[in-house]
């Protein structure tokens, strides 16, 4: 037997377990590990779905997130073999996108933005618009302005607010992938499109002409663009 088909073989065995595992965790509350700032009383403590209602299942943040990451990749390798229906639900129920909370001073990546290259990646063509109207329902409007809005680097010999550049240029990317995605006809296409380029122009002069602390890694993120 092809080995890769031998290990895909043991994945379909072993796919319905692991997708009943994760929908368990991924709903579970309790136990939980919570790690808090508190800067005045009565902040806290507050329960985890009221905290996290996104993230708020398994017994704290990374293995959420692993959960969910199972449950995509089985749907994706296997979808005979595993409880199908409940996996898209659980997938489905994702709260819309607080877009505005981003940047923090440091990013490389979107989050959200790369959270939707990704399931266009993985949703049938014909899916995928409805998924991302509900993920960032604001898009055809520009909303959230926080995701249209390229971050402003202040200080580009500091090796962490440089990586603003690679967010603008990954934003760049991901809008541009978005476009792509999409039905030509899609309202959301010229934006995502316009927002791409916006991107685009305010990092690529920095790829070549900048401190190092940018030119020693931004290429990879123009190279990604216009790949």
């Amino acid at each position: 037997m092809d080995l890769a088909a031998e290990w895909l073989d043991r994945l379909h065995a072993e796919a319905d377990g692991y997708a009943r595992l994760a929908l368990e965790n991924i709903a579970r509350e309790f136990p939980a590990l919570v790690s808090a700032l508190m800067t005045a009383p009565g902040q806290f403590p507050r329960r985890p779905r009221d905290r996290t209602p996104v993230f708020y299942g398994s017994f704290d943040w990374h293995s959420c997130v692993e959960m969910h990451w199972v449950l995509v990749r089985l749907l994706q390798a296997c979808p005979d073999a595993v409880p199908a229906a409940g996996v898209r639900s659980a997938l489905d129920a994702q709260f819309t996108y607080p877009g505005g909370w981003e940047p923090s001073g440091s990013d490389f990546l979107s989050p959200g933005l790369a959270e939707a290259e990704l399931m266009a990646r993985l949703l049938p063509a014909g899916e995928f618009g409805a998924w991302l109207g509900t993920f960032l329902p604001g898009l055809a409007a520009g909303e959230p302005g926080a995701l249209f809005t390229p971050a402003v680097v202040s200080d580009s010999s500091d090796g962490q607010i440089a990586h603003l550049h690679g967010l603008n240029l990954s934003r760049a990317w991901c809008w541009r992938r978005l476009a792509e995605t999409l039905p030509a006809a899609d309202p959301r296409v010229p934006v995502c499109a316009a927002a791409a380029r916006t991107h685009a122009e305010a990092a690529l002069p920095h790829v070549v002409a900048d401190h190092y602390m940018v030119t020693h890694w931004l290429a990879a993120y123009a190279v990604l663009l216009f790949s």
